[in-house]
């Protein structure tokens, strides 16, 4: 058996087995992990090679707002964009 010939032992697929339960796998993520070059791409990740980026997401205050049928808009301010960050955002109950 060659150096790069990759063999997974019964301990290997047992911490494998594992891990996947720690982090909530279930068999359709595993399916899709495992789908095409997913862990090819996961592996670059681990060499260093690639990293993890969040998906920013952003809202365009410039647009102009959904108003219902019968309704209308006393004020609007146009306000750019905005990068929602969940960590920035609290709830605002009013006391009326």
């Amino acid at each position: 058996m060659s150096k790069d010939e990759f063999v997974l032992t019964v301990g290997q697929a047992q911490k494998l087995e594992f891990a996947l339960r720690r982090n909530r796998y279930d068999p359709a993520l595993v399916k899709v992990m495992t789908k095409g070059d997913n862990l090819g791409l996961f592996r670059d990740v681990l060499l260093g090679q690639a990293e993890i980026k969040p998906i920013e997401h952003l809202i365009d205050c410039d647009a102009d707002p959904f108003v219902p049928k019968g309704w209308e808009v006393v004020e609007h301010h146009k306000g750019g964009r905005l990068k929602w960050d969940t960590r920035k955002v609290k709830l605002y109950l009013s006391k009326r």
